[in-house]
């Protein structure tokens, strides 16, 4: 809906004129899309690397995940892995990073840094950008507290890419990037 002003009230992204218009778009992006699209997220093989938290606390906690990766373990096992993760809130996307790319970096070690239990953590970035952005919003100080609570009310899903050569680096790159491009969540600077 368009205002008097001019201004636009609601930005509406069409999955299927998204898909249609770059029909030539890596598999994994459109696999991506059409999961955060979905209304039921139920709706996917379980060993498409793609994991469901439905809370923070299950991401830490449960190694266990909903739907598994590892077929032979049957544990999805992010150490060692690289990939993308989307913080869902109220079913929009708020937060999109990666893990896997640095020397000392993987997907399990940058989740868990975004989940810790205190924001003063360096990796952190979640916790800090709602501190920042909220702060500028709603015009007043935001405290680890507040942030952290709106993470702890977050789903989460993971996209593995897969182990950690350089070709899977980029394509985590790749997938993060247009990810955010597409849905421009909040928290993502």
């Amino acid at each position: 809906m368009i205002k008097e002003f001019g201004v636009i009230d609601e930005i509406v992204i069409n999955k299927t004129e998204i898909l249609t218009t770059y029909q030539n778009m890596d598999s994994l992006i459109k696999k991506a899309i059409e999961i955060l699209y979905s209304d039921n997220w139920d709706n996917y093989n379980p060993f498409e690397n793609i994991i469901i938290f439905e809370n923070v606390e299950e991401s830490l906690i449960n190694k266990d995940c909903r739907k598994k990766i590892d077929k032979e373990s049957n544990k999805c096992e992010l150490s060692g892995k690289t990939g993308v993760y989307v913080f869902i809130n109220e079913n929009l996307p708020i937060y999109i990073g990666l893990g896997g790319i640095g020397k000392n970096d993987n997907l399990r070690t940058r989740l868990n840094a975004e989940v810790k239990t205190t924001a003063t953590h360096n990796n952190a970035t979640l916790s800090k950008n709602i501190q920042d952005i909220d702060a500028v919003l709603l015009n007043r100080e935001i405290s680890a507290e507040e942030s952290l609570n709106k993470i702890k009310n977050s789903k989460i899903i993971v996209f593995v890419v897969g182990d950690m050569t350089d070709e899977n680096k980029d394509k985590t790159k790749m997938l993060e990037m247009a990810l955010i491009a597409l849905f421009k969540p909040r928290y993502n600077k």
